[in-house]
């Protein structure tokens, strides 16, 4: 009896672990969020080969939630969600940054997201000698970048889920998200090089966005397909700080609008900052 008794407490002890396991992402998110921090100095590498990488954290941009739904979640409270759309504010946003020179005066830029796509640029120097010369002076120079990304999302196909599945039968319903973006961007950006380690900048930009996403849960017949188009502008402050082994911080602060057709606007203040190395 009391073993019987003991295998039941730990079953269910097994069981309510797995319930919080797997609800941990159960939920999945239908979402438009236009990058609006650049992390990106008025001076080029300079030359053939020279360039930088670095690693971005931002925060505070600007998302539109069209609708979320939870896979652990089989009540009518899911089908009101998956249509429950509002403007918010971005926790974070982790990027690694490659920047590499061509010309003295030109760059190439890319993010990349795995399968995903990327976003890939170029940036142009106008005024001022590139990063490599570290020499005293005003800077500028315009930028130019084009994003393309595909994400796909499931929710309650984690282990939680499928240990629970294996134990007990059954097929966890899931919920799935497919989302398509893509945007233009350009920006002028002015700075001041006061020494080879300090540099200030002051980088204008505008950006459109298209947006197309798909939302489903079959266990209550949930899906929704929405599609729009957004546009932002707005205007950066950076700092620019170089070691003299070459390695750098970039911190970054704006005040940015943002709007999506027919959906309203919002006007953002994000910040963040980098870490990286220049050869």
């Amino acid at each position: 009896m009391n073993s019987v008794l003991g295998n039941i407490i730990k079953y269910t002890g097994l069981f309510l672990i797995l319930v919080f396991v797997s609800g941990c992402s159960t939920k999945v998110s239908l979402i438009n969020q236009p990058q609006l921090l650049h992390f990106s100095t008025p001076e080029t590498s300079g030359g053939w080969g020279n360039g930088h990488i670095s690693v971005s954290l931002a925060s505070g941009e600007s998302k539109y939630l069209f609708g979320s739904v939870d896979s652990l979640d089989p009540t009518s409270l899911n089908v009101t969600n998956s249509t429950k759309e509002s403007i918010e504010r971005t926790g974070g946003r982790l990027d690694l940054n490659l920047w590499v020179g061509l010309l003295e005066n030109l760059d190439v830029f890319i993010i990349p997201k795995g399968g995903a796509g990327e976003t890939v640029g170029i940036k142009i120097q106008l005024l001022g000698s590139p990063h490599s010369a570290k020499e005293e002076g005003y800077k500028l120079s315009v930028e130019a970048r084009y994003s393309s990304i595909h994400e796909t999302d499931t929710g309650g196909t984690n282990i939680g889920t499928v240990l629970i599945d294996s134990l007990f039968g059954g097929n966890t319903p899931t919920a799935d998200i497919n989302t398509n973006a893509k945007s233009s961007d350009f920006s002028a950006n002015i700075g001041y090089r006061y020494n080879p380690n300090d540099l200030i900048y002051f980088n204008t930009f505008i950006n459109n966005n298209s947006f197309s996403g798909e939302l489903s849960y079959d266990a209550l017949g949930v899906y929704r397909a929405v599609a729009t188009s957004s546009k932002s502008f707005g205007a950066l402050l950076g700092y620019h700080y170089t070691t003299d082994a070459n390695g750098f911080f970039n911190a970054e602060i704006g005040l940015a609008k943002t709007s999506w057709d027919n959906r309203g606007s919002v006007t953002a203040t994000p910040v963040g900052i980098s870490w990286g190395r220049n050869w």
